[in-house]
């Protein structure tokens, strides 16, 4: 809800119309929520925890400097799907009582695959996830959660002008690390550590401490 109040003994308040106080497009009689729903100029980076496509009740949308977004389920911990363009489309869902979903507002490229990416010892083992929270820094998060246990932080962050890179820590994993790679058409990926083996990249412990997932639409992503 986004409005102004004034406590006053003589009841005379300024006419909406010319109210600074009062968002723009808000101050004349078309005051429905249209377009992207947004009374400000949204100002990248954004963190939005809404109700979003594909995901669970604890979505979190992330709107990023280069005009890429992404979807991030924190009830399963894992990253949902990406796209560029507009960052959402918040007028149906606040038009309402919060039922229907926030939209993309733009063309997701970028679509994670159905199964838990990480494996911790094998790559036939499914972990269990359970979210920890997440902290901002420069307006993005990092995202926190376990795998069995094990610790996980995780931060995405734009790369080049149209794709992004998470960056992982995985403190002390008990074994080596494999991360299943998912690459839609037209998306490149690249993992800045281990080795590739079958659909999978293979990290050491000491390589799971610290490395990043490149993801990219122009070109195969440098390590």
């Amino acid at each position: 809800m986004y409005g102004v109040m004034y406590v006053t003994e003589t009841g005379e308040m300024p006419p909406r119309e010319t109210d600074e106080n009062i968002p723009e497009k808000r101050r004349t009689d078309q005051v429905a929520l249209t377009g992207s729903g947004h009374p400000w100029p949204t100002r990248l980076p954004m963190v939005y925890r809404t109700f979003l496509p594909e995901c669970g009740p604890a979505g979190i949308a992330v709107g990023m400097e280069n005009g890429v977004s992404y979807a991030w389920d924190a009830g399963p911990c894992r990253l949902r799907y990406a796209w560029r363009g507009g960052f959402l489309d918040m007028a149906e869902n606040w038009a309402g009582k919060g039922a229907e979903l926030a939209e993309p507002a733009g063309e997701i490229f970028y679509q994670a695959g159905p199964e838990f990416p990480i494996r911790i010892g094998a790559p036939n083992s499914l972990p269990t996830a359970e979210f920890r929270g997440y902290s901002l820094v420069d307006g993005y998060p990092t995202l926190r959660y376990t795998l069995d246990g094990i610790a996980v932080a995780e931060r995405i962050l734009p790369y080049g002008e149209t794709g992004f890179r998470r960056w992982f820590r995985i403190e002390e994993a008990p074994a080596d690390v494999w991360i299943q790679l998912t690459t839609p058409s037209g998306v490149a990926v690249a993992i800045d550590k281990g080795r590739k083996e079958g659909d999978f990249q293979r990290l050491t412990p000491v390589e799971a401490a610290d490395f990043t997932f490149f993801v990219g639409t122009e070109k195969t992503p440098s390590r």
